[in-house]
């Protein structure tokens, strides 16, 4: 049975009390609204009870605490946004004693003392006010007496939302469909909710178009214009960039606008190829494996749901409509039957070295040191609690993140600790103008943190900072949509210092494993290595550069349209445009990504002797400079590299015959004013730095080894450099084909170094490798590079990428 006592009288305020109340905790939820009103009657208490014994108060009662520290009245308020807002209670205090309660919201401490000093009597009611911060969803508003004399009567709070006006996140893009197909618009804003939308075509509103989306089912010729969506809330609105729909008229036969990709997964693992293709629809799909047709195949993607040997081979997709048909490239699916088939995928290199790599180690998902994020907030909130030392370990990366500092929000940006910063401001890139550029720095002083995605999600618009960390496994990642036109420094890029990853810039990384990331094209490095980086690894990754000669809205193409609209207020790009450069020119030529990796920032710092690196299984293609590294000083550790520079020196050849067609004055101008010639090196060492080269492939890459970059009669200047067993191609404009296997120091190789005075090769600091390690014959290397390397060429068990062995 339980038992019920009434609380003491205060001042005689229970005398008359009708209804008597458990001492011990009354709860009830009340929904919120702007300016809504909580009655203290229907909120939490502890040590009180609801009272009507004295006049003017509002709802049915008010709250009679008992006399002892530590009586409490809770509400529960939710919000549909996180918000700033102002809470006032309405209170009455008919003794002369301030009767002072502490504030917590959502159990933390926001007034250590609120006072509530006297108000005449017991009848007469006062206002005081508090302002807090709420989250989305439910939070907690506690007052709780901090003196003997408990709190004062509680009649109600009002809860007053400020609302934060609507801005505009995610802008929605241009479009080019043919008549009939199915086109949608999409836009995302931040902002107090509710938010409405309404979409305009033309400047006219769509009727019924009030989603953060517009389809329009059928494209027709009426169709096409200038889309706009404003969206709006109680603060205010804000209205979208305006988005072009081209609608071509007319029936087109299919293309193929992407292939599918080759892939290697585990016997017993799900695979899945995919097309994506434009024409007038309908599109039908056939899929063939071997040429033969795969019965039932015939959507755009194609699942194997538990691969077997069997499945192993060549596929493709033909896609047909009234038109006519294309059939796909092949795409290789390779079946690894278990046992030690994926050792190659092994640790291996100079982040094995000293203290290792192991990254979190293998975590259960559930496990509270494993974090699946979703938002910025997420992930935010997982490194905060990585850089403290608090518990996270592994972090997967769930979907797609755009993390510009426009994007990430105010919560991430105000969070305590917050581990992101703004970085260097866009000047041209209209895309990255409005979602700006991040930083987010790893330092986790303790080390031990592995970050991947199992499904080859994306990061976009910010740099991984890692400095004073080590043990840092980065795998299956995408980086994206970090470069912008370089007017500043007239093409040499020396300005925005926009990189995908860096390291030590700050204090030093080190035992680092990037794997099987795809890196497209930064504004400056894709991974920079500061003085005193040491013992990392970088394995199967892919450079792709801009994909502009196949996407009618790539990264590029979308800077290009935006300089042509004002050309004359860009010297550099005007020059260029009114000296025989076609803006297709343009696009084509600035498709490769320039500077890749650096390894020392600084020439002839101390700090550099220490660098150290392994870069195995890359795939480079159409890169301008540094297929890899350019190294000041240290030991950096090449094999089985697969660097294919046809499309890059195509691009130069190009360049090359814009220039001949120039005026001698011009062409000064082009060579010595601008930077717009993609040099085409390889690997460079300099300032006494040891670069080994093996089993490798350089195809179309004019200077494939280096070993000077500064001034090749100051040996200070000069590093040493050499290839093994390596292959090297290039294709002569007559024709012809260099095709060469062997040693840079056989007589008559043409890969190199040709600089300065070649100094014998020996390694700084050891005389062998301090590592195991089992290259593959460059002979086959091309075949498995493609098939392995970059983000989501291999579907296995998320726990694989937790392993560093198989």
């Amino acid at each position: 049975m339980t038992t019920f006592q009434t609380p003491p009288p205060r001042g005689g305020r229970l005398a008359r009390l009708r209804h008597v109340a458990a001492i011990g905790v009354f709860s009830a939820l009340a929904a919120l609204s702007f300016g809504q009103t909580y009655q203290a009657e229907s909120a939490t208490i502890s040590n009180g009870v609801v009272a009507t014994n004295h006049t003017g108060y509002t709802g049915t009662g008010f709250v009679d605490s008992t006399n002892a520290i530590g009586a409490f009245v809770e509400f529960t308020v939710t919000s549909s946004a996180a918000a700033s807002a102002t809470v006032t209670i309405r209170y009455a205090n008919g003794t002369t004693t301030n009767r002072p309660s502490s504030v917590l919201v959502n159990g933390t401490s926001v007034n250590s003392a609120l006072a509530f000093n006297a108000t005449t009597n017991w009848d007469t009611w006062a206002n005081q006010t508090q302002a807090v911060t709420l989250n989305a969803g439910s939070n907690t508003f506690r007052l709780t007496a901090t003196t003997a004399n408990g709190c004062a009567n509680l009649d109600k709070i009002d809860v007053a939302i400020t609302a934060t006006a609507p801005a505009i996140t995610t802008q929605p893009a241009s479009q080019s469909v043919n008549a009939g197909s199915s086109v949608t618009f999409s836009v995302a804003a931040s902002g107090t909710a509710p938010l409405t939308y309404q979409w305009k075509l033309g400047g006219t509103a769509i009727s019924g178009a009030t989603s953060a989306s517009y389809t329009i089912a059928s494209a027709q010729s009426a169709n096409a214009g200038s889309y706009t969506v404003t969206v709006t809330n109680a603060a205010g609105s804000a209205t979208s960039n305006a988005a072009t729909l081209i609608v071509n008229a007319g029936s087109t036969a299919p293309s193929i606008t992407t292939q599918p990709a080759s892939q290697t997964v585990n016997v017993g693992s799900s695979a899945t190829f995919s097309v994506v293709a434009s024409g007038t629809a309908p599109l039908t799909y056939q899929w063939k494996l071997g040429g033969t047709n795969i019965s039932g195949a015939t959507s755009a993607s194609y699942t194997i749901a538990s691969a077997q040997s069997a499945n192993a081979g060549s596929y493709t997709v033909t896609v047909t409509n009234s038109v006519g048909s294309v059939t796909s490239s092949a795409a290789t699916l390779t079946v690894n039957t278990g046992g030690g088939s994926n050792t190659k995928y092994n640790l291996s290199g100079f982040a094995t070295v000293g203290t290792g790599c192991t990254g979190g180690g293998i975590v259960a998902v559930g496990n509270a040191a494993y974090a699946q994020v979703t938002t910025p907030l997420q992930l935010a909130t997982a490194i905060v609690s990585f850089n403290k030392g608090t518990g996270i370990k592994v972090i997967e990366i769930m979907n797609n993140l755009d993390l510009g500092w426009n994007e990430i929000g105010s919560a991430v940006q105000t969070l305590s600790s917050t581990p992101f910063t703004a970085h260097a401001t866009a000047l041209l890139h209209p895309r990255l103008i409005t979602t700006g550029v991040s930083k987010m720095d790893i330092k986790g002083s303790a080390g031990g943190l592995t970050i991947f995605s199992a499904n080859g999600s994306t990061i976009k618009h910010c740099t991984f900072n890692l400095k004073g960390t080590h043990n840092i496994i980065i795998r299956n990642l995408k980086f994206d949509e970090m470069w912008e036109w370089d007017e500043s420094s007239k093409g040499n890029y020396d300005k925005n210092d926009w990189d995908f990853i860096d390291l030590s810039n700050g204090s030093a990384a080190t035992n680092v494993w990037i794997d099987h990331c795809t890196f497209t094209k930064a504004y400056d490095g894709i991974v920079d290595f500061k003085a005193s980086t040491q013992n990392v690894t970088l394995s199967w990754c892919k450079y792709v550069g801009d994909d502009g000669a196949t996407n009618s809205n790539s990264f590029v193409r979308q800077q290009i349209v935006a300089l042509e609209a004002n050309k004359s207020s860009h010297a550099f790009y005007n020059f260029l445009r009114t000296n025989g450069f076609s803006t297709e020119d343009i696009i084509t030529i600035q498709q490769g990504h320039d500077k890749t990796h650096l390894m020392g920032s600084n020439s002839l710092d101390s700090g550099n002797a220490t660098l150290s690196a392994t870069f195995h299984h890359q795939w480079f293609s159409n890169m301008w400079d540094r297929c890899v590294p350019r190294l000041r000083a240290g030991n950096v550790h090449n094999y089985n590299l697969y660097v294919d520079d046809s499309g890059v020196l195509a691009a130069k050849r190009l360049r090359d015959t814009r220039a001949a067609a120039m005026t001698t004055a011009n062409q000064n101008t082009l060579n010595n004013t601008y930077s717009f010639n993609p040099p085409i090196n390889g690997s460079i060492s300099t300032e006494a730095g040891a670069i080994l080269v093996e089993k490798s492939i350089y195809s179309d890459c004019l200077w494939p080894l280096r070993n000077n970059q500064t001034d090749i009669t100051d040996p200070t200047y000069t590093g040493k450099i050499k290839a093994t067993d390596s292959i090297y191609v290039f294709h002569n404009t007559d024709g012809s084909v260099v095709n060469v296997r062997g040693n840079s120091t056989d007589s008559g190789n043409p890969m190199g170094p040709f600089q300065a005075p070649i100094i014998a090769f020996s390694w700084n600091g050891f005389t062998s490798l301090p590592y195991t390690y089992t290259p593959e014959d460059p002979g086959v290397l091309q075949s498995s590079v493609i098939s392995g390397a970059g983000a989501g060429a291999l579907t296995w068990t998320k726990d694989n990428w937790l392993k560093t062995s198989y």
